[in-house]
């Protein structure tokens, strides 16, 4: 079976929670994420909850067996 690999658009309060549910749950999973505060993106990486994070919304997430848009409405 080949690695589950989810993106994320948005590491806030519901994106990060699913993230780090996800890292506990499947340990192996591969996640990409981007949001608009890079601190936030920064820290997933420190804490091992992303994997790969992307300053913009580009191709990496072409790669992504499931996507999360955890953004808030404007």
């Amino acid at each position: 079976m080949s690695q589950l690999t989810c993106g994320f658009i948005g590491l806030g309060l519901i994106g990060g929670s699913i993230a780090r549910a996800l890292k506990k749950s499947v340990p192996d999973i591969k996640i990409i994420a981007y949001d608009i505060n890079r601190e936030a993106l920064l820290l997933a990486k420190e804490a091992a909850v992303a994997d790969v994070v992307t300053p913009a919304i580009d191709a990496s997430f072409t790669q992504c067996d499931y996507l999360f848009l955890c953004a808030p409405v404007r």
